[in-house]
């Protein structure tokens, strides 16, 4: 007998399928870091899905570039027969592999090279260690996405900081200097100029609400070596 109501239900379950199988495609390509964010459904499924996914990448890169180059080789020996003596028996001579050269350093038929290779690679490395080697563009798409939020997020931040308070101890000999946000740079080898005196970093901490590091500043020795240097002005 038929029920409606099965059916009914049995469609979100399908669409939650048909989700996750989508998600781990697109992990399949994706860069461990991304993988750690958003777990794969299966890691079999992921692994499959690589060794696929990588065999279809190099046929459909291969095939596109083998069809690109007839229809650049057949313009090209149509463009040269008049003055070349192209007959059939210089049709895989000098001429072929001087076009077929000339067809391989354009930027499409290297990016269609690197496809192949890539497919080539991740198919095998699927099959052999079970690994989902990421590609290369989604790779670097995401470093860039990264970097790029990670910048936004620093220049917000330090819009939003509060200014470095500079405190100052036996007659200026010592600065305790409270920042809102690190300064990695600081450490034992640079040399800071504050106010047309010149100091070095003697011990760091982690601060307390709102400053997130504190930092202990001596005068430098005028004998001392500089490895790097900052002028740094303090807040009004």
């Amino acid at each position: 007998m038929y029920q409606p109501d099965a059916e009914y239900n049995e469609t979100p379950h399908k669409v939650t399928i048909v989700k996750s199988l989508l998600r781990d495609i697109v992990l399949s390509y994706a860069p461990e870091e991304l993988r750690r964010l958003f777990p794969p459904a299966s890691t079999e499924r992921l692994r499959i899905i690589a060794l696929a996914g990588g065999l279809l990448q190099f046929l459909i890169a291969l095939v596109w570039l083998l069809v690109r180059a007839q229809k650049f080789m057949t313009f090209q020996y149509a463009r040269w027969s008049p003055v070349l003596p192209l007959d059939e028996n210089l049709l895989l001579g000098v001429p072929f592999f001087i076009f077929f050269l000339s067809y391989l350093l354009y930027p499409t038929s290297l990016v269609l090279v690197y496809f192949i290779g890539e497919g080539v690679v991740r198919w095998l490395l699927a099959f052999l260690t079970g690994e989902a080697l990421p590609s290369g563009p989604v790779t670097l798409g995401w470093r860039a996405f990264r970097g790029f939020h990670r910048r936004r997020e620093e220049k917000i931040r330090q819009e939003t900081a509060l200014p470095d308070k500079v405190e100052s101890f036996e007659n200026g000999d010592r600065l305790l200097i409270s920042c809102s946000f690190p300064r990695p740079h600081w450490n034992a080898s640079i040399t800071i100029c504050i106010r047309g005196e010149n100091y070095e970093v003697e011990k760091s901490r982690p601060g307390m609400a709102p400053y997130a590091c504190l930092y202990v500043l001596r005068k430098a020795s005028p004998l001392k070596i500089r490895r790097g240097f900052e002028i740094y002005e303090p807040s009004p």
